[in-house]
């Protein structure tokens, strides 16, 4: 592809994306296997929870139509989803900067209906969607904070509200693809009703189908917020590494529409 052409710098990222600063110093996420160029804007970020749901959404047979929830500044999921074959894509985001840069930041960003909005744009009718894809903000805060962040007091605000709606709007055989840090009660409520027993009461068969570790960055909203969640998951442990890192777990959950528990 042209962006890695004269590149100053290649870095891999996963198995199918690499990091490339090009002759002009700009910073491109590129996929060659799926003819993918993104590119970084100023002072933005490598969205790397985004790379693990890429490489899960590469293993699947997308059909229909799909929505990419909280799609991000690069809109990668948006970008591979298009690059699968995806008929129809729609990608939407609060923060109306991050819809704003994805507009113009990949060659397939024409391919992509890009809407500023809360979670799901208006108008959308049952069963349009063959997938819905979304990594959420989630982190559970005392106070509000970055829409990119601020997932409500405890975390799952929008995965809740991605559940509850995303059911309605996935065909008869859609998938629901989401990522889940796993502290905020996934398999096990930690204290509350986990994800999972959520999910099913609304209707949607679930199983984990990925699990990644995570370093905690010292200087990361997760460290800064590692005493509330402890407060407000009771029962949850973040584990260490050999060097004395915490870590945990960030999943990806796989919803299909079922039969909601009496």
């Amino acid at each position: 592809m042209r962006g890695f052409r004269n590149s100053k710098d290649v870095r891999r990222l996963s198995r199918n994306f690499f990091l490339v600063t090009n002759e002009n110093s700009e910073s491109l996420l590129i996929s060659g296997k799926l003819g993918i160029a993104m590119r970084i804007r100023d002072g933005g970020y490598v969205p790397k929870s985004g790379l693990l749901m890429a490489e899960q959404l590469i293993k699947m047979k997308i059909k229909g139509k799909a929505l990419d929830i909280g799609t991000g500044e690069t809109g990668v999921l948006a970008n591979c989803l298009s690059a699968l074959g995806t008929s129809c894509i729609i990608a939407s985001d609060i923060d109306p900067l991050a819809i704003q840069w994805a507009r113009q930041a990949s060659n397939r960003s024409p391919d992509i209906i890009w809407i500023n909005c809360d979670l799901f744009p208006q108008g959308l009718a049952d069963g349009t969607f063959g997938v819905i894809v979304s990594n959420p903000p989630q982190m559970p805060m005392p106070h509000p904070g970055h829409p990119h962040d601020y997932g409500g007091p405890d975390g799952r605000d929008y995965i809740s509200r991605i559940i509850s709606k995303g059911r309605f709007l996935l065909r008869e055989n859609g998938k629901l693809l989401m990522l889940c840090f796993d502290f905020l009660g996934i398999d096990h409520g930690f204290g509350h009703e986990s994800v999972i027993d959520f999910a099913r009461s609304h209707g949607m068969n679930t199983r984990i189908v990925a699990r990644h570790q995570r370093v905690i960055r010292k200087e990361g909203k997760t460290a800064e917020n590692v005493e509330w969640i402890k407060a407000v998951y009771p029962g949850y442990l973040f584990k260490k590494d050999a060097s004395g890192n915490l870590h945990h777990e960030v999943l990806i959950l796989e919803m299909s529409p079922g039969h909601a528990a009496s």
